[in-house]
């Protein structure tokens, strides 16, 4: 049986869901008093924040997060480094089409893997990458001669 809190939460989301305009004009009229108060309850309960940001996200507990941690040696599955930098949790990896969460890796990591999972990009960027090797590479002559990237490695 619900309790009295979950019911009056449950009465109280129900009623802002038909009055989305109040709850708008309400944070728009206040925002000076709300805002304060919303980043110092983040700041004070940052971890319980995150947990609940971990859970809405991607699906994953905090005994989930921890599981995957552990597995990993608490370091990022893919350089191996021991935290996410700058005193930063390792992020979760996951899917974007399906959601699910992958492991665990570093901020760095995090960001280069997701240029990959765009394989157009990855394939136009190391096209990219290999013109700037192949062109430093050649004479001067020869590179001054034509300056079209791409037909430089078609060549």
């Amino acid at each position: 049986m619900p309790t009295i809190g979950a019911k009056r939460k449950e009465i109280q989301r129900r009623w802002r869901q038909k009055n989305p305009a109040y709850s708008k004009n309400y944070y728009a009229s206040n925002r000076g008093v709300l805002l304060p108060k919303s980043n110092d309850y983040r700041r004070r309960n940052a971890h319980k924040v995150r947990m609940a940001r971990l859970k809405r996200d991607y699906g994953i507990t905090e005994e989930r997060y921890t599981q995957l941690l552990d597995g990993q040696c608490g370091r990022c599955a893919l350089c191996g480094r021991s935290s996410g930098g700058r005193n930063r949790a390792l992020a979760v990896d996951h899917d974007h089409k399906n959601g699910k969460a992958r492991g665990l890796l570093c901020l760095g990591c995090n960001s280069k893997l997701s240029v990959f999972e765009d394989a157009r990009f990855g394939y136009l960027a190391t096209r990219y990458l290999d013109y700037y090797k192949y062109i430093h590479n050649l004479p001067d002559a020869v590179a001054s001669a034509n300056n079209d990237p791409i037909s430089l490695l078609d060549m």
